[in-house]
């Protein structure tokens, strides 16, 4: 599968399809289109909100929009990628909460919640983990 076929399935043909499957090839490529948009849309939104003089805020708020709009269609593609490693969905959304939630949670670079060195210490080990699981769940050879 192309970046262009998996970007249209995912957005298109797919949005919001949890069964079935997604190849390896589908997944990455929307993986890439996901952090593409992400990065160009923060750029360009961070020259024009400087220039035209409002707050830092505001491109969090921009990029807050966009990952919403995203989410759907990013959990649709994990969930099919899991079914094609043989996991169900409700495994394959507990770990896209996970890492998701932990994520967020983990003070970095003075975050929203500052928490003692034990448990970000934790924080971090369970989003690595789950990052890795995550990660091997990915790449394992499915039936697509």
């Amino acid at each position: 599968m192309t970046f262009s076929q998996s970007v249209r399935s995912a957005l298109i043909d797919n949005y919001a399809n949890f069964k079935g499957t997604a190849s390896r090839s589908e997944y990455w490529w929307f993986a890439l289109f996901f952090v593409l948009v992400i990065f160009v849309v923060s750029f360009v939104f961070a020259i024009v909100i400087a220039m035209a003089g409002f707050g830092q805020a505001a491109i969090g708020i921009v990029v807050g929009v966009l990952m919403l709009a995203l989410i759907v269609p990013t959990l649709a593609v994990w969930v099919r990628r899991c079914h094609d490693g043989g996991r169900s969905t409700g495994e394959a959304v507990v770990i896209f909460v996970l890492v998701n939630v932990v994520s967020l949670a983990i003070p970095v670079g003075g975050g929203f919640v500052e928490v003692s060195g034990a448990v970000q210490t934790l924080a971090w080990v369970a989003f690595g983990l789950a990052a890795l699981y995550t990660l091997y769940l990915a790449t394992k050879k499915g039936s697509v």
